[in-house]
């Protein structure tokens, strides 16, 4: 991923300010997340939603901590995001990492801790959804993807709470470590 050069507002779309959810999955450069910002001080409905994927990432995205109504995160990017964030350099737990990202800001946070389950809060919920069995882990490429596509698509286009979308994530998740492939792909006897 460090060698993929970042993505840059050139390929937004130019109406932007018209969707109903912009989604931030790493790897893009600073005028991505102001355009987007932008966009959302036009559109108050639009929501905004980020994917960390590592230290650099976290780093990028402190400046917009406001803007968020989704964060996805593991737990590691969760810890550091909250150092960077608090401006503090001791280890918190996972609650902490829940309560202090929401009182900076954002409306709802999603913290992915593998075989332990999701974490999340939003303003009506704070729990965990217990990771599903999986008899053996094959590879975890494309799990943390799944948690966040999954969780999208359920809680804002079908409107399922945060927590049911957090449980379905679990499900798909746990299919795509089991398997070979990161895609799941419809078979004609399922």
């Amino acid at each position: 991923a460090n060698k993929i050069p970042k993505l840059t507002s050139k390929v937004l779309p130019s109406d932007i300010k018209k969707y109903e959810t912009a989604c931030l999955i790493s790897g893009v450069t600073d005028d991505v997340y102001k355009s987007i910002c932008e966009a959302k001080k036009v559109n108050s409905s639009m929501k905004f939603c980020v994917s960390l994927s590592g230290r650099k990432s976290v780093e990028e995205t402190v400046p917009y901590i406001k803007y968020i109504d989704l964060l996805f995160c593991n737990k590691k990017e969760a810890v550091a995001l909250m150092q960077a964030v608090n401006h503090n350099s001791t280890d918190c737990t996972l609650k902490d990492c829940l309560h202090g990202l929401y009182e900076s800001g954002i409306k709802s946070i999603v913290i992915t801790d593998g075989g332990n389950g999701i974490y999340f809060k939003d303003n009506t919920t704070e729990s965990k959804v217990k990771a599903e069995k999986v008899s053996k882990v094959v590879s975890t490429l494309g799990a943390g993807d799944s948690v966040v596509s999954a969780v999208v698509y359920n809680h804002y286009v079908l409107g399922n709470s945060l927590e049911d979308s957090c449980k379905i994530a679990s499900l798909i998740s746990a299919r795509i470590v089991g398997q070979k492939s990161s895609l799941i792909l419809k078979s004609k006897k399922n």
